[in-house]
């Protein structure tokens, strides 16, 4: 084999080496809790004997925690997904959701701001709608603290609804806690 290519081979190799492992270095995950306080509007909660239903909303106290991967990168931005669980509970009932989706980031030494759209499962014991599907979008910023650890500020907005039933209603969540990037 002659030195030309040998040493092209060469270079080839540490090319795709370096590659590889800038590769490997863009993917961070990040871990996070935040409370969390939701509103659910639009709950049909009783039926009258006239037959209109009296709809009312209820307001909850709770915590949200998930994991996020960033798994491209191109230039400023961070495409990845999400998953999470989140839980709110009152005196007059519950809401739980898990969900999946996708992210979107802005990469930057300091504030990190994100969209997020996701789809799962839920449920409340508020009203007559106890849900199992619900969607939402998130919007948010991570502000960077320390090194890998963020406090971040979150507002989403989504609906709930049974799966074969038109009626859903509207959700939304306040959250703030801190986020734990892992490298």
């Amino acid at each position: 084999m002659s030195t030309f290519i040998t040493k092209h081979c060469l270079w080839l190799c540490l090319l795709c080496v370096a590659l590889t492992s800038a590769a490997a270095k863009a993917q961070q995950y990040g871990l996070y809790a935040m409370g969390s306080l939701g509103h659910i509007g639009g709950v049909d909660i009783a039926s009258n004997p006239n037959g209109t239903t009296t709809t009312g909303s209820l307001t909850a106290g709770g915590g949200t925690f998930g994991l996020y991967d960033n798994f491209a990168r191109v230039g400023p931005l961070n495409f990845g997904g999400d998953v999470r669980y989140e839980t709110q509970s009152s005196g007059s009932g519950h809401l739980h959701e898990g969900l999946v989706g996708v992210r979107l980031a802005l990469r930057s030494p300091l504030l990190q701001p994100y969209a997020q759209a996701e789809i799962g499962g839920g449920g409340t014991n508020y009203g007559f709608n106890t849900g199992s599907f619900a969607s939402q979008f998130q919007f948010g910023a991570d502000y960077t603290l320390i090194p890998h650890v963020s406090l971040r500020g979150e507002y989403g907005i989504g609906r709930l609804s049974a799966v074969f039933h038109s009626n859903a209603q509207t959700v939304q969540q306040f959250g703030l806690g801190l986020v734990v990037r892992l490298p």
